[in-house]
């Protein structure tokens, strides 16, 4: 939101420093960007040339211009000088854009004492005019630029959502005067109607309006507008058109209610209608693109085809044109919701659906319907017919908020007496009483912020300033630390970055489209996403640490190997680890490198799930995003815990990956399993023995079964087990498969005999033999 100074002094009559504005807004309200001229440039005035001569054998022009009493001699190159017209004239002295010095100087030979200048050059962008010589001004009267807004100074604020009533120049005057303590002057509208009815009947058929007004101009005449509208419109970053739509956005500034005029002659009803639109239904708006809607975006019809997007865009057939004579003016109040949808949806954001997306102050709606009628009266030539059209379903009233003196000063830590909380709210044009030590405030509807007496207490605590505020320690009779989770969490992050894993911290918000092929879980769409790619909260982190590898691999980054700890939101939320490797394992020049596997994927995974005290069994799975053949559950005494696997080649299509394993688990699910009790077991003083055993299985006998087996056998002594080999071939079955076994025995009594060892692997085997249906190879 850009403030001009001098638009502000229309309501605030006291000198006020902006740079002084500037830093009290920062300290009190909303932060301040910047403080600049409204055109670069110093030392303008203005001038008004009483005669131009041709120079001989020269493009230039000996021009005698009028500046205040005196007149000066001044060459002139463009083509477009003439005698008669007010100009801007940089003085001498004067300093333009880029530093540059205006000085007495020969022309052709001819003393030129100033220079009389373009808009381009004191500054001016080009997307707000397109003239290419000298600016010429309207005949209006005025005595000096100042008059006509071009010496403004304009802050920038950098507005949050919720100051929704900062987002035009009387709010930002409700503002000022509260903070400054001086009297505010509210606008006076007085309408001048014709003997003219207005024919319109407006209808809502939809609750997405809460209220429809309309008034009717006629006799209007289209014509550029005066300086001062120009420059007050430019000061707020909005491109001049012609008198009637620069009236709506200068209304919409001023009092922050967006109006729209259509050419009234187009329209073949006197029925405005607002309705939902249909599903799939066709619209073709102002910048000429036909547009798909949804269900449910606002249209504004003439009872049958519709004319105008509501609070979003207008149509195409009904713009005002060069030949408007008849102008309809809608002020209305549009379902916040909805417009930011559709306004996002197709990408047409604009000042008005801004200002609809945040929330409008309805009791403006009728006053600047009638502010911006008369000013088209005025600037067009045209007469106001009688009467408003008019249709309401739900326009807001003020509502009532207790807020106990104990509550303000025991949040803000202040000693404040009922007065002063009460002067101070006062201040802000708020309504309030006393009730004993509760105030009782009436919020006006312009304040839509203020819901809760939370809300009442930060006005207070703002204007009273933050910085005055005691400061004071929080007491506590506990001792700070971690607890037992969260040293956990820092443990599995030390122990992955050790394993040569990098961190990576992504989005909570994504495409619910990425997410296709890792849940089939239904996600939580964001009301009001800020993009098209932020919409809706995660419910895995595969997809964004895919979108890491991306960003590497096309950067040569070849082995990039990374996880995440962060929130998914399924049914609720949940803490959950993640994983994405590509490219080989340890590279480093001066060793080959390990390729990357499923086997590379497995033993990280065995790592992190040691922390917990947990063995996973990994069962063969499906994901339609993962590898068919490299893909498995992670189950934990029955229970799923997560998943892993190769990414499947379309899925790395998709990312421009060559390669990539994922894992996700879900520490809210291994919480259950933690334990933060640390046993010490005393190292064995006698040697262990190890024996090598192999079997011959059947080829869809997973390994761990094998080994889950040798240890739920409860041999004595037993006490480890391991695969150390994996063969298929001849002379076995091709539905066969060899799994050699390391068994680990230590007995802490004693020394093992050989028949001791021999008699615990015959009881093994025989267990192994016939529990699982498998033989011994010999």
């Amino acid at each position: 939101m850009n403030v001009s100074m001098q638009w502000l002094n229309d309501y605030i009559k006291a000198t006020i420093d902006p740079k002084d504005l500037a830093e009290k807004f920062s300290l009190h309200a909303q932060e301040v960007a910047d403080v600049t001229p409204l055109y670069q440039a110093e030392g303008l005035v203005l001038g008004r040339v009483l005669k131009t001569e041709t120079i001989p054998d020269s493009k230039n022009k000996k021009c005698q211009v009028q500046v205040g009493d005196a007149i000066r001699t001044i060459v002139c190159g463009a083509p477009n000088v003439a005698a008669g017209q007010d100009v801007i004239v940089a003085d001498i002295g004067a300093t333009l854009p880029g530093g540059i010095q205006i000085k007495t100087a020969k022309i052709n030979g001819i003393e030129s004492a100033g220079m009389i200048v373009s808009l381009d050059e004191i500054g001016l962008d080009k997307k707000y005019h397109q003239e290419t010589g000298i600016h010429v001004l309207e005949p209006a009267g005025a005595d000096s630029l100042d008059t006509l807004g071009f010496n403004d100074q304009v802050i920038e604020l950098e507005l949050t959502p919720n100051r929704m009533d900062l987002m035009s120049m009387l709010g930002v005057a409700y503002e000022v005067s509260a903070l400054y303590e001086v009297p505010l002057t509210l606008p006076k509208v007085t309408v001048k109607e014709s003997n003219q009815v207005n024919p319109v009947k407006t209808v809502i058929d939809t609750d997405l309006c809460d209220a429809y007004y309309g008034r009717v101009i006629d006799d209007i005449t289209i014509k550029e507008s005066p300086e001062w509208l120009k420059n007050r419109l430019i000061a707020a970053g909005i491109r001049p058109i012609n008198n009637i739509v620069d009236v709506t956005n200068y209304v919409m500034i001023d009092l922050g209610q967006p109006l729209h005029a259509f050419d009234l002659d187009t329209i073949p009803s006197e029925t405005i209608r607002v309705k939902a639109a249909e599903a799939d239904e066709t619209f073709t708006t102002l910048d000429g693109q036909e547009r798909t809607l949804q269900k449910g975006d606002i249209l504004i019809t003439d009872g049958k085809k519709p004319i105008a997007l509501g609070g979003v865009m207008g149509g195409l057939d009904t713009e005002v044109s060069l030949k408007t004579t008849r102008v309809f003016l809608e002020s209305a109040l549009f379902n916040a919701t909805r417009i930011g949808q559709t306004s996002r949806r197709l990408d047409l954001r604009s000042e008005a659906s801004l200002r609809f997306e945040r929330g409008i102050a309805h009791d403006r709606a009728l006053l600047a319907l009638d502010k911006a009628a008369q000013m088209m009266a005025n600037l067009g030539g045209g007469t106001v017919a009688q009467g408003i059209s008019k249709a309401e379903r739900n326009v807001h009233t003020p509502w009532d908020i207790s807020l106990p003196l104990s509550r303000v000063n025991g949040v803000l830590g202040t000693a404040l007496t009922i007065d002063e909380a009460k002067q101070i709210l006062s201040r802000l044009h708020l309504d309030v009483t006393v009730q004993g030590d509760v105030l009782m405030v009436l919020v006006p509807v312009r304040r839509l912020d203020i819901k809760t007496e939370q809300d009442l207490i930060e006005e207070i605590g703002r204007v009273y300033g933050y910085n005055q505020l005691p400061i004071t320690l929080p007491s506590t009779n506990t001792e700070g630390g971690l607890t037992a989770y969260q040293r956990k969490r820092r443990q599995i992050k030390r122990h992955l970055e050790g394993l040569g894993l990098f961190e990576a911290i992504t989005y909570s918000l994504t495409h619910p489209d990425k997410e296709k092929g890792f849940t089939e879980a239904k996600g939580t769409h964001v009301l009001r996403p800020l993009s098209e790619d932020h919409q809706s909260l995660r419910q895995t982190l595969i997809p964004s640490l895919l979108d890491v590898l991306k960003y590497h691999h096309a950067r040569q980054m070849e082995s990039v190997h990374v996880f995440e700890m962060g929130h998914v939101y399924l049914t609720e939320e949940t803490e959950t680890l993640a994983l994405a490797l590509s490219g080989p394992w340890h590279e480093a020049p001066w060793k080959v490198a390990r390729p990357l596997d499923f086997f590379v994927l497995k033993g990280v995974i065995t790592h992190v799930l040691d922390l917990f005290g947990v063995t996973a069994t990994f069962k063969p799975a499906m994901l339609p995003a993962l590898h068919p053949h490299q893909t498995a559950e992670l189950v934990v005494d029955g229970n799923v815990v997560g998943f892993c696997g190769a990414v499947h080649p379309k899925t790395l299509n998709a990312y421009d990956l060559k390669e990539a394993f994922v894992v996700e688990i879900s520490i809210g699910k291994l919480k259950a399993y933690f334990n933060e009790e640390n046993r010490y077991i005393p190292v064995s003083k006698m040697p262990s023995v190890k024996r090598d055993v192999a079997f011959i299985v059947d080829e869809a006998l997973p390994a761990e079964s094998l080994i889950k087996a040798a240890l739920d056998a409860h041999v004595d002594h037993l006490y480890d087990v391991e695969i150390f080999d994996v063969y298929t071939g001849k002379p076995l079955l091709d539905t066969e498969k060899s799994l050699a076994l390391r068994l680990y025995f230590n007995d802490k009594t004693g020394t093992f005999k050989t028949a001791d060892i021999d008699r615990l692997m015959d009881q093994l085997t025989a267990h192994l033999t016939q529990t699982l249906n498998i033989r011994i190879r010999t």
